[in-house]
């Protein structure tokens, strides 16, 4: 292959990649149910790379180890909180 023929296949190949790689789905988030931050009423939710925003109802928090909303008193990070007022 002649060096100009060689230079427009490397071109064309790099084009290629390009649209190939912007084909391909990228996922907004991982997969699951996560917490937004320490003994907080609100979690995400993430399904086939989709994600939600939910709230625990009052009085509860989200906790990751009981995969649900549980009373603060359960959850370790709320003592935390509450034993280090701001």
């Amino acid at each position: 292959m002649d060096p100009s023929s060689e230079a427009v296949f490397m071109n064309v190949y790099r084009m290629v990649e390009a649209i190939t790689a912007a084909e391909e789905p990228v996922p907004e988030c991982t997969e699951g149910v996560f917490v937004i931050e320490p003994c907080s009423q609100h979690y995400k939710k993430c399904v086939n790379g989709k994600e939600a925003v939910f709230t625990c109802e009052s009085g509860l928090f989200f906790s990751e180890q009981q995969a649900g909303c549980t009373p603060a008193h359960i959850i370790p990070e709320c003592q935390i909180k509450i034993a280090q007022p701001y």
